[in-house]
């Protein structure tokens, strides 16, 4: 019994280290690993030593990293190389004289002994080569590894390694040569396209001005590799696809016209391109587009489409339709019916016969009202499709103030189709008209229901018209004010901007005081805008930003500010400031996006 008390006294007295895991509870397996975490590479090296030696194939990595932390350089050569002898395998041991070399500024045949060492024993071994891609790319030693990686291609002439050098390249921050190795691997098709494009998106980052797709090293090897072998598809194929992502359209046109052509195709590019520039407002490349496969001629899949898009841009807003002639109606009139002759789908004959109900709207109310009932009756129309119609004919209706025949297609929607959105719609189209109609109990009543509609868009619409109602009545029970904003508002509607602008003066000179005064401006300011009179509409929002800048529009007036400063051209300072000024004061305004995209592309314009 004192012989094993004595023994144990003295095996904690000669291992203090012992003692010390005990103390802190961690079992003797990992006691360097708590010594390193804590950067105690003095008490890590004297635990590690005695069983490093015992077991070097287990222990081996965690010791030589020991070694360079304490920068026993010599014992770690050593170790290395016995390493190398005896578990020639051991990947680390390679590394870590290869660092030791490159710290020691050592060339030569020491060093050109080791690389050939290293390139014999893993020449042949995929895994092995990877891990040591690895190694070196956490040493920092990315040319070691580059140089290692080329002197295996160049022996065996092989590019299955290609990823391994690009993610050096990277690394090292050779941002070219690696864009040249992931196209290399691309043309030699070792990995497939799509998984390119991941790479390229995260490697060349995601800024908008030159990261990404965007990044100008790109670009310019790309069209290098184009002109150096035109006929390879696939590269071809990428230069387009960079056009459309970098929003050079008008060049992606160009290219898809020499594509077409080359490959006897269908026009399916001047399409995506069309669909492209009508969503960045690049309208004449988006004409260039459809006229391109217009003149596919009639038997193209895509023809019909094309002639749809080029006559809805030319018909929409519907109040483009006013300022057309007579003879330019029957012109489009004429075309109109051509394309009815050769159009066999019921969606698109509808889509045709009600622009041809655009046309003739204002030229001759009538007809346009006698083409629209005409379609309504469409037996090839289903229930949804025919109760859409109807929502916007009632629209028509308003606009020509038959606003009793409006009501009627509201409320026949909204008893079909009481459990669908487009009952909600329906009925606030009718909340609508009876503020119209000076019916503003009934009205705000409506629009109360429907603050929570289950449409976004209508439930912010309700809301605004609850609230102008609420507003100009809750002083006291006299509506007159209100009874000639409504009238005014009418006007709008129906496109009679001048008598509707006199109206608008009219609540302010026949009333001393009402609460209407900042929706008076408002509605102002948006005919102005729909009259390009940006000058005047300016002079509102700034009025209404000034005096009302907490009320229902004062976010509206500042987005609608910062948009015409940019119509108008005005300095990136101006627009910068009201910008910022913006996300100051209204930080959960519904324009934030908007703004942020305003000030995004602000920042761009300053980068040379």
């Amino acid at each position: 019994m004192l012989r094993a008390l004595a023994c144990s006294i003295l095996f904690v007295c000669v291992c203090p280290f012992y003692g010390q895991q005990i103390v802190m509870g961690t079992s003797t397996s990992n006691v360097h690993e708590v010594y390193c975490n804590q950067e105690q590479w003095d008490s890590c090296y004297v635990y590690l030593k005695p069983i490093f030696y015992s077991q070097p194939e287990y222990y081996f990595s965690s010791y030589v990293k020991v070694l360079w932390n304490l920068k026993k350089l010599d014992e770690l050569e050593t170790v290395c190389v016995e390493m190398q002898k005896y578990f020639p395998d051991e990947i680390y041991a390679y590394a870590y004289q290869m660092r030791l070399y490159n710290f020691k500024n050592i060339s030569g045949r020491k060093l050109k002994s080791l690389e050939r060492k290293l390139y014999k024993r893993f020449q042949n071994n995929t895994d092995k080569i990877h891990q040591l891609c690895l190694v070196f790319s956490d040493f920092m030693m990315y040319d070691a590894g580059i140089k290692f990686l080329n002197s295996i291609r160049e022996a065996q002439h092989t590019d299955i390694l290609i990823l391994d050098e690009a993610d050096l390249l990277y690394k090292k921050g050779d941002i070219e040569a690696m864009v040249k190795r992931y196209l290399d691997a691309a043309e030699s098709q070792i990995i497939p396209w799509p998984e390119i494009y991941q790479r390229f998106q995260t490697c060349l980052g995601y800024d908008d001005h030159n990261g990404g797709f965007k990044n100008p090293i790109l670009i310019e090897q790309v069209y290098e590799r184009v002109q150096r072998n035109p006929d390879q598809r696939a590269f071809q194929e990428f230069l387009q696809f960079l056009y459309l992502h970098r929003g050079e359209l008008s060049a992606a046109l160009k290219h898809a016209e020499t594509l077409d052509r080359r490959y006897q195709e269908n026009g399916f590019r001047f399409l995506n391109i069309a669909h492209a520039a009508s969503e960045l407002n690049q309208t004449e490349t988006m004409f260039l587009a459809y006229a391109a496969l217009l003149k596919k001629g009639k038997l193209n899949p895509y023809y019909l489409e094309a002639s749809l898009r080029i006559l809805e841009y030319k018909l929409t807003p519907i109040e483009r339709c006013k300022y057309l002639t007579w003879a330019q109606a029957d012109s489009l009139n004429t075309t109109i019916i051509q394309l009815q002759q050769d159009c066999h789908d019921i969606l698109n004959k509808v889509k045709l016969e009600d622009l041809r109900c655009n046309v003739w709207w204002y030229l001759n109310p009538d007809k346009a009202l006698a083409i629209a009932s005409e379609i309504i009756q469409w037996p090839a129309l289903t229930p949804m499709q025919r109760a859409e119609y109807k929502l916007k004919l009632s629209d028509r209706y308003v606009m020509n103030n038959l606003l009793w025949d409006a009501q009627l297609y509201n409320a026949q929607v909204e008893k079909d189709f009481k459990y669908e959105s487009l009952a909600q719609e329906a009925k606030f189209k009718n909340a609508q008209i009876s503020f119209y109609q000076g019916e503003f109990n009934w009205s705000k009543t409506q629009a109360d229901i429907l603050k929570g509609a289950t449409s976004k868009l209508i439930s912010n619409d309700a809301i605004a018209l609850s609230l102008l109602i609420g507003d100009a009545l809750a002083i006291d029970s006299n509506d007159a004010p209100l009874r000639v904003f409504s009238r005014a508002m009418l006007h709008t509607v129906q496109g009679r901007f001048d008598v509707a602008l006199a109206v608008y003066d009219s609540v302010n000179s026949q009333f001393n005081s009402h609460t209407l005064a900042d929706d008076v401006m408002f509605q102002k300011a948006q005919i102005y805008l729909k009259l390009q009179r940006y000058t005047e509409a300016l002079d509102m929002f700034n009025q209404i930003h000034l005096y009302y800048a907490f009320d229902l529009y004062g976010d509206d007036a500042l987005w609608q500010i910062i948009c015409i400063y940019e119509q108008l051209h005005y300095s990136n300072t101006d627009v910068r400031t009201k910008a910022y000024t913006f996300l100051e004061r209204y930080p959960g305004s519904i324009y934030i996006p908007q703004v942020q995209n305003c000030i995004k592309r602000l920042e761009q314009s300053l980068v040379p």
